[in-house]
């Protein structure tokens, strides 16, 4: 054979070695979808999404630094408008009160406080300039967090690590930012989810299929891989300009609803039957006992031991608060029956404690407080009951609207609740 044509094999031979595991491309896989960006105006330009599994909203941001909360129907929660050129958004912790937005040029992450309207910075940042740089409008791209446990580094103390498309070179940058602090954060590694392709545009983390979404809007592919970037599926993507990618979590089903941005519109659209990797589901919790009929009593009872109060409960997103104060939080697996051990520590002055219970409890909230003594007796109980809808087999909690507030009184103290998400419900 002739040396130069054996160089040239050798030398294609070592780039498919070298070069990571890449899918050939196939047709969408979801359905025609439907738009629903509508409501966002003239001149918004959608560059990253995520689904907020707290809220159970989608958020988005727009390069000219707006920052948007819709519902999976598109009506608009929320648009704070701050500026900057903001190109991603990431959610670390559903149950926070934060969220994080990727700014490019310089390139960096901004912590978001959402607990109150309006919005504001919380004045946490993090520069990624001195690893991520690219000419104008070629810099941070997309951003988000996968937790500790699915990807390949050591654990954050921050929960897990941030993963930034960087669209000059097509590559995710993976970032440690200790949020604690302003300031601290070390580069950990990159990886090209499509090789020699560049203009990454969206970037979406599903922890319960363990898949990494990114999607490239010059090339129209929305690229399919684990976290450490081995490849699971190649996508051609329906549509043009495509900036932001957020899966709404859907497991054990086989398929998924998908939500893609279109920074020329603008529009957003949502497509159904988008297949998800269910191999990768977490396991459901083992529940020999039979699922209570609508006649059960899920009701929590509170036993005292010692100085200690366990709470059992059937139900999900037990939480429990003391005085006002939340002490503990458990999320219970469908409507098994759980406990969660009550520590009692401090009294108020006139030797008495109020203990509220919230679960969620075949679609509707409970509500329950107990009033207890210092000698373990349950002075008194009340009950207050809200109700809820499902839709499309997802859980969504819609409240009504005169049901939002309450208030419990503890001896002269009075505290007022605003139900926040999920069961949660704050003291205002």
């Amino acid at each position: 054979m002739d040396k130069k044509i054996l160089f040239i094999f050798s030398a294609l031979f070592l780039l498919i070695l070298i070069l990571p595991n890449q899918t050939k491309a196939t047709a969408w896989p979801g359905d025609a979808g439907t738009e629903i960006g509508s409501n966002l105006g003239v001149g918004y330009e959608p560059s990253g999404a995520v689904w907020h599994q707290g809220l159970n909203h989608l958020f988005m941001v727009g390069d000219d630094g707006d920052i948007t909360e819709m519902d999976e129907l598109g009506n608009i929660i929320h648009t704070w408008s701050p500026g900057g050129d903001m190109e991603g958004i990431a959610v670390a912790d559903p149950d926070s009160d934060y969220i994080y937005v990727g700014i490019e040029h310089p390139d960096a992450i901004y912590e978001v406080d959402i607990s109150s309207w309006p919005w504001s910075f919380s004045g946490k940042t993090w520069s990624l300039t001195t690893w991520m740089t690219g000419a104008d409008n070629a810099g941070l791209e997309a951003l988000t967090f996968v937790p500790n446990g699915d990807h390949a580094y050591a654990n954050s103390s921050s929960g897990g690590v941030f993963y930034a498309g960087l669209q000059a070179d097509g590559f995710v940058y993976i970032f440690d930012v200790d949020l604690s602090q302003s300031g601290t954060v070390s580069h950990k590694g990159s990886f090209a989810p499509l090789a020699a392709t560049v203009d990454i545009s969206g970037l979406d983390y599903q922890a319960d299929t363990q898949t990494l979404y990114s999607i490239y809007d010059s090339s129209n592919k929305l690229i399919e891989t684990e976290a450490d970037g081995t490849a699971i599926n190649n996508y051609d993507l329906p549509g043009n300009d495509q900036e932001g990618v957020a899966i709404l979590p859907a497991c054990p089903d086989a398929t998924a609803t998908i939500f893609i941005a279109e920074d020329v519109g603008p529009e957003v659209w949502k497509y159904g039957s988008y297949p998800i990797n269910i191999n990768n589901c977490p396991a459901e919790d083992p529940d020999p006992d039979p699922e209570p009929g609508p006649e059960a009593d899920p009701d929590p009872e509170i036993t005292p031991e010692a100085d200690e109060y366990s709470v059992r409960i059937k139900g999900k997103y037990l939480k429990v608060f003391l005085n006002g104060e939340r002490i503990a939080k458990k999320k219970i697996f469908r409507h098994k029956q759980d406990k969660i051990r009550v520590k009692i520590q401090d009294f108020y002055e006139d030797d008495r404690y109020e203990i509220i219970v919230t679960s969620l409890f075949n679609k509707k909230g409970k509500i329950k407080t107990y009033r207890l003594t210092v000698n373990n007796k349950i002075k008194e109980k009340k009950t207050k009951q809200l109700e809820f809808s499902k839709i499309k087999k997802k859980l969504k909690l819609v409240l009504k609207p005169n049901k939002k507030r309450f208030i419990t009184t503890f001896g002269k103290k009075e505290f007022k609740w605003k139900i926040k998400r999920k069961g949660k419900f704050i003291k205002i």
